[in-house]
């Protein structure tokens, strides 16, 4: 029987795990299943910043809604719990998703870091990688940055807290 993932985004303040499973977005994707298969991490752009006049906005809210969104489509891989016991995780881990918003406002998945107790090392867990690409490729459009009237790319450091069972 498969273990249940109860997945715990959070900035500022926690999210409650009954709030990220109890209203899911049933929104059509945006990009057809054919395409999104084969969305990889991308680089992250050195122009890239990671404050603006006018932030980019998610098209159902701000970012905890986002969190939200990704919440309830991540099926975390085992390998990625056997990956944070042997880093010696026993409860839960916090991980950072790095994504940014391009400036057609399109979100691209960069990377996963460990916690700060490791200095945001990079986690590498390809299963997790492609999950992630693949759950941020195909969300809905996003409202661009603007800076001094000009689009501009803007990077987000997303923590992830995955609870260990």
């Amino acid at each position: 029987m498969k273990r249940l993932l109860f997945v715990l985004l959070f900035l500022a303040i926690s999210v409650p795990c009954d709030a990220l499973y109890a209203k899911r977005d049933k929104s059509p994707k945006r990009n057809n299943d054919a395409s999104i298969e084969k969305v990889a991490p991308v680089p992250m752009p050195e122009d890239a910043v990671m404050r603006v006049e006018v932030m980019p906005k998610y098209k159902f809210g701000e970012l905890p809604e986002f969190r939200k969104w990704v919440a309830g489509r991540l099926k975390c891989p085992k390998s990625v719990y056997t990956d944070l016991k042997a880093l010696g995780y026993t409860e839960k881990a916090v991980l950072c998703v790095m994504f940014f918003v391009d400036v057609d406002g399109t979100a691209k998945f960069v990377e996963t870091r460990l916690d700060l107790s490791h200095n945001f090392a990079k986690f590498e867990n390809a299963e997790l990688d492609a999950a992630l690409a693949r759950i941020i490729a195909s969300g809905p459009q996003w409202s661009p940055a603007m800076q001094g009237g000009e689009p501009k790319r803007v990077q987000f450091m997303m923590p992830l807290t995955i609870e260990i069972w």
